[in-house]
């Protein structure tokens, strides 16, 4: 009968497997074969043991996360005047209780953005349940006619409103030639609140966006022809041959200087050459 028991006398030791003959280990080998076992086994049970508390971790943080104490409960919202509260919250997604851990201020901002009257978004999270926007809003400078009324827009050309009646604190800008018995300019279709108007209007805008306070009470409407000229429309009947938008502020420092200086009525006054106005009085009989 095998017997894997150490030999008489402690000297050598045998193994027994079926099919395989007797080899002899010696006891220290076996010995040491015997503790690395032990090691791997100890490593397993460390390994499990980590994992279990890494698991036991994130268990405890998602649920920490998902605590009542981290909801959004508090929501201020600074800075608007033409936009509603309303529709900031709407846009933030802050309509209903949130984690505060699943708040992404950069898509919130985002998407604040996208609202017409809205220029700039800061959107702070102050933990453990206060989320702050503060806005900073778009002026308005100039109103353009379309089908639907007068778009509000700023100087960049983004609609901002639609409204039946044009403001009248604003100048239109429209495009040349105006339509009889009008002085806005021809009507153009702007697009909805949050898009812009067509581009043919740039260079208006630049001229309605660089005029003096001053100056802009006395200005009716912006002009933009088709080949870059600007000229304005003023109130009291006058038109202001500007050119292209270029040189602006010598242009209408000269304007504002030439109705200081003379009564123009319907006149032309030329600053095309700001350092040469010239006043064209209008024809006889009208």
């Amino acid at each position: 009968m095998n017997d894997d028991r150490p030999a008489r006398g402690g000297a050598t030791a045998t193994v027994v497997a079926p099919g395989v003959p007797r080899l002899p280990i010696d006891p220290r080998i076996r010995q040491r074969l015997i503790e690395v076992r032990r090691e791997q086994g100890r490593r397993r049970l460390r390994f499990l043991l980590t994992i279990a508390g890494i698991l036991v971790v994130a268990a405890g943080g998602w649920g920490i996360t998902r605590s009542p104490l981290l909801t959004v409960r508090h929501v201020h919202i600074a800075g608007t005047g033409q936009t509603p509260v309303a529709a900031v919250r709407s846009a933030a997604g802050l309509t209903h209780h949130r984690q505060m851990v699943d708040l992404d201020p950069g898509a919130m901002a985002r998407a604040v953005g996208g609202l017409p009257w809205v220029n700039t978004v800061k959107v702070r999270r102050q933990w453990p349940s206060t989320v702050t926007l503060t806005i900073t809003e778009r002026r308005p400078i100039a109103a353009t006619a379309d089908r639907r009324g007068w778009a509000v827009v700023d100087a960049t050309g983004r609609v901002l409103d639609v409204v039946s009646v044009a403001p009248a604190n604003l100048p239109t800008v429209g495009l040349a030639p105006p339509p009889p018995g009008t002085d806005g300019g021809v009507a153009v279709q702007a697009g909805e609140p949050g898009t812009g108007v067509p581009a043919e209007l740039a260079s208006a805008l630049v001229v309605a966006s660089s005029l003096p306070a001053q100056l802009s009470v006395q200005v009716a409407a912006v002009i933009a022809g088709s080949d870059g000229q600007v000229q304005l429309a003023l109130k009291n009947g006058a038109t202001a041959l500007l050119g292209p938008p270029e040189g602006l502020p010598d242009k209408l420092t000269a304007l504002i200087t030439m109705l200081a200086k003379a009564q123009v009525g319907k006149a032309v006054v030329d600053v095309r050459v700001p350092s040469a106005p010239v006043l064209t009085a209008p024809a006889t009989g009208q």
